[in-house]
């Protein structure tokens, strides 16, 4: 028996438990972008409007903190993009909570060790969990996208940026699979797993305010 047997047993136990939560999360994440641009392009339909928007918004060191740099260019796609920076937080921390519940928690539960009485790999459960979270996260991928294309902005940039949200929530649910082996209770490994997003925020915001201003540790950018 290989390390991953039963892994895409478990990925569907994990689906079908989550038949209507990652849908959910899904649809409203993937959602977001394409509101923010409709509502953007309706406010700001002119380049020089959205130059404007940005330079403005740009004064704010607790904004740069916030988005992160403020774009090279004041297209829509570029504006949105940074506008929706905390989407990719949110993203991390759908990655660490989705990991957590499908391994530490079905641990807890006394589930998983019933699942083990048979032919499953010591890395299955991990393995089954990133499969999950990594299928979601695409969802979202493509529904940004096509979110943003139907706001007429360049298809290579849409992608990118699903792409983007999708990278962020496999990095946060790697993060859970790790934290999920150094402790004992999903309480625990959540709360690891949520600090070390955090952490990893706060320190890439001190980068981008410092590189703005030119002074300060900028290379945590």
């Amino acid at each position: 028996m290989t390390a991953f047997a039963g892994t895409w047993l478990l990925a569907r136990i994990a689906l079908r438990r989550d038949r209507v939560l990652l849908p959910a999360w899904v649809l409203v994440l993937g959602a977001l972008p394409v509101t923010t641009a409709s509502t953007t392009a309706a406010l700001y339909p002119t380049q020089a409007g959205r130059q404007g928007y940005v330079d403005d918004l740009g004064r704010s060191a607790l904004l740069i903190a916030f988005y992160g740099p403020k774009p090279a260019t004041a297209s829509l796609g570029a504006l949105v993009f940074w506008r929706m920076a905390s989407g990719m937080l949110i993203m991390a921390i759908v990655g660490v909570l989705v990991v957590v519940r499908h391994t530490r928690v079905e641990e807890e539960a006394g589930r998983r060790e019933l699942v083990r009485a048979g032919a499953v790999g010591r890395y299955a459960d991990q393995a089954a969990a990133m499969l999950v979270l990594t299928a979601g996260a695409l969802g979202v991928a493509l529904l940004v996208a096509l979110g943003m294309i139907s706001q007429h902005t360049p298809a290579g940039g849409s992608f990118a940026m699903g792409l983007a949200w999708a990278a962020a929530a496999v990095m946060g649910g790697a993060v859970a699979a790790v934290t999920a082996q150094l402790s004992r209770s999903a309480t625990t490994a959540r709360g690891i797993g949520l600090a070390v997003v955090a952490v990893s925020f706060v320190l890439r915001a001190t980068g981008d305010v410092a590189l703005d201003q030119g002074h300060g540790p900028a290379w945590l950018a």
